[in-house]
């Protein structure tokens, strides 16, 4: 028998406020610092929000004094014959000396514990301070700190988040002269086509940087971890590999029985599903209880012979409408994310997980393949590495656990039932009639009726009059001219967006967002034989757009089938034809933003309204009640949208403008979705975010602030109860 020995080294590296300090485990009679190592042990985990790691270290040096909270740690492993790498780049949570008892001995150490630098990222947290700070509810301070949201690709809003937010204002700096942004990096990649549509949940974010990474780029469709790439931690986001080119792109490492110390990989049914469906998370129709706007849901009848109806169904911001119209243009992406849905999923119960421990090497990194031939099992199976554990004792061990699942033989992965979905067709327990269904569905949507007794006929006269104002006399003497991305109306540099935006906020007292993206989610959708003056009217094709739907350029509609809008082509503003043959082939939609009662200037009835939470801190509930996190029509909470109301005074559902003049940061269109035994009358209660994963003592202070006010509330549209 042959035996092999090796004698694996590691390095630990403090960067702290008085200088660099060296932490060894080798015999290097030059250091004053030899073997100076008990233990390290890190653990990177891709469904955990940091790395972690853990180092003990001997008491000949006082390291407790020397090592600080927040100095960066930088520790490298190796196993001779490959090079020392560095498998952790973190920064310290605790430094103290303990005494630890195990087989029968006493050891004093000095224990170093922390987190990877996605510490920084999870510690510094956003929003505004109402106290100081105003920004509109129905824009977010996001876009207000220049943020595009509604209609960009979720890779690009994380870029943007990173590059406006982060690498300004999250400031760590060391005795090295180096920077937070000097030790990492990301690595960032779209699906092609997928466009964020619902902004709600993000606009007004309250909460840390890294959780609002994580919700801009949805799990499952999208992965976010941290990993070390050249050198460096990197923030990874990314597509999930569902599909076999994504999958074959990723790096894979080779392992035989020689590598492994112990095999601990099993198989479970436990999260079998038969069905698959993906929808929104904005309120379609009250009947809508899964939020798919009527449309499918794929699923495997075979495995519904053996589970039943057991359905996986995951809500995602990729979608959204305003009016059964809609619904046409978003089945496409829909299905795609279905499809997807199911072909990671329907094997679950054959597929391996757990973990495998394998010789200490610093090569494995999450997010990759493992490929285990063993001859002992007479196998070849394909892994994901989902968790990489290092556990390294100085004159003992160094073994890596290696967190795995989608274990497959590498021919079977992407074979039957893998791409063998259908639509639903029923169990035959009940009768199937999805036409029946889906007209049910639509009797109780949102879409606009275009019912002229909604228009908001003096606030679309004002702004009709202010948009030919401008073309005629400019803002305020200043001739408004054409310049893709302008957004300076004084100077009268703007772009077709921008005018629309400009007149919308002077005339009527609304913000209807930046960019065409944002404001194509506007209102509801109307044909254009239902035009009427003060209506946006939006066209595609202009240029390559990114933003959804092809969006690229909008007007405001001034009857007599003419638009006026600020024209590249004019070099300013001017009227168009829509019976012209461009914009005929250039039409998309039009909407209407103007219905009774969206003025503003505190129009509406008086209330009395309070603020109110869904935790039991917030509700007064006993410590041991756990929230539901659901409003009373079964959606989820969510601030700048839910209030709850007494469905006499105003139905569920209903969609209503609030106005605070003492409060202005609640100003906005919400929707009434909750009641409550104390709500009588007209008295409202106004949701505040309290929800992991905000803090719900951070949201209590919030809700105290606004205590009990007067508020303006009109019902622009009224639910059906």
């Amino acid at each position: 028998m042959n035996v092999e020995l090796y004698r694996p080294r590691a390095n630990v590296i403090f960067y702290t406020e008085n200088g660099e300090l060296v932490a060894r485990a080798t015999n290097n009679p030059k250091s004053a610092m030899d073997d100076d190592v008990v233990s390290i042990t890190t653990t990177r985990d891709m469904q955990a929000d940091s790395p972690t790691f853990s180092i003990e270290l001997t008491t000949r040096k006082p390291w407790h004094k020397w090592v600080a909270s927040n100095d960066l740690v930088i520790i490298q492993m190796y196993r001779p014959p490959e090079a020392l790498a560095t498998v952790f780049v973190g920064l310290v949570d605790d430094c103290r000396k303990r005494v630890v008892v195990a087989d029968n001995t006493v050891q004093r150490i000095i224990s170093v514990v922390g987190r990877g630098v996605a510490k920084a990222f999870i510690r510094f947290d956003v929003g505004i301070v109402p106290e100081a700070e105003y920004a509109s509810t129905s824009v977010g301070w996001l876009e207000s700190a220049g943020i595009t949201l509604a209609g960009s690709a979720p890779g690009r809003i994380v870029e943007a988040i990173w590059d406006i937010i982060c690498m300004k204002h999250i400031n760590y700096k060391w005795s090295n002269g180096k920077t937070l942004f000097d030790y990492v990096k990301k690595s960032v990649k779209d699906r092609p086509n997928l466009k964020l549509l619902d902004s709600s949940n993000i606009m007004n974010w309250q909460g840390s940087i890294y959780a609002l990474f994580k919700e801009v780029a949805e799990e499952p469709f999208y992965e976010v971890f941290w990993e070390i790439l050249g050198g460096l931690p990197t923030l990874v986001v990314r597509p999930t590999p569902f599909n076999k080119p994504d999958w074959d792109n990723l790096p894979v490492i080779k392992i035989t029985d020689a590598d492994v110390v112990s095999d601990e990989v099993g198989r479970s049914d436990v999260e079998t599903y038969s069905i698959f469906s993906v929808g929104a998370k904005t309120l379609f129709s009250p009947h809508d209880t899964y939020k798919t706007f009527g449309v499918l849901p794929y699923w495997n009848k075979e495995y519904a012979k053996k589970y039943g109806n057991s359905r996986l169904h995951v809500e995602t911001s990729y979608t959204s409408v305003s009016s059964s119209e809609d619904v046409e243009l978003q089945t496409d992406t829909m299905r795609e994310l279905m499809r997807d849905l199911y072909n990671w999923n329907i094997k679950n119960n054959s597929m391996l997980n757990g973990n495998l421990v394998v010789k200490g090497s610093n090569k494995y990194k999450v997010g990759t393949r493992i490929i285990y031939t063993s001859t002992e099992n007479n196998s070849k199976n394909e892994f994901y590495v989902t968790s990489v554990t290092h556990t390294f004792v100085n004159f003992g061990k160094y073994t890596t656990t290696l967190g795995v699942t989608r274990g497959l033989p590498p021919k079977e992965r992407f074979t039957p039932p893998w791409n063998k979905y259908e639509e639903y067709s029923g169990l035959g327990i009940v009768p199937f009639n999805p036409k029946a269904a889906r007209e049910a569905m639509e009797m109780a949507g949102s879409a606009g009726s275009g019912d002229s007794s909604m228009i908001d006929f003096g606030t679309s006269n004002r702004v009709v009059s202010g948009a030919k104002e401008i073309m005629e006399k400019g803002i305020n003497g200043v001739k408004v001219r054409y310049v893709f991305g302008g957004n300076n109306p004084s100077r009268g540099k703007l772009d077709c967006s921008s005018f629309t935006q400009y007149v919308y906020r002077t005339y009527a007292g609304i913000d209807i967002g930046r960019v065409t993206g944002e404001q194509v989610t506007k209102g509801f959708k109307i044909d254009k034989s239902q035009l009427v003056p003060g209506d946006l009217v939006f066209f595609k094709g202009t240029y390559n757009s990114p933003h959804i739907y092809g969006v690229s350029h909008v007007g405001i509609y001034i009857g007599d089938g003419k638009f006026i809008h600020n024209s590249s082509g004019a070099g300013g503003v001017t009227t168009g034809d829509l019976s012209s043959s461009y914009w005929v082939d250039h039409w998309l939609m039009g909407r209407r933003v103007l219905t009774g009662g969206q003025s503003s200037g505190g129009s509406g009835e008086t209330f009395i309204a309070s603020a109110y939470g869904a935790t039991a801190l917030n509700l007064g509930a006993p410590s041991w009640w756990t929230p539901t996190g659901k409003t009373a029509i079964g959606t989820r909470p969510v601030e700048g949208r839910t209030i709850a109301v007494d469905p006499k005074v105003i139905p569920l559902y209903s969609k209503v403008r609030i106005t605070c003049d003492s409060y202005p940061s609640v100003n906005g269109e919400y929707i009434a979705e909750d009641t409550g035994g104390a709500i009588k009358g007209k008295r409202i209660d106004i949701y505040f975010d309290d929800l992991p994963p905000k803090d719900p003592h951070a949201a209590r202070k919030r809700m105290l602030n606004f205590g009990k006010r007067e508020v303006k509330v009109t019902i622009l549209k009224r639910g059906k109860g």
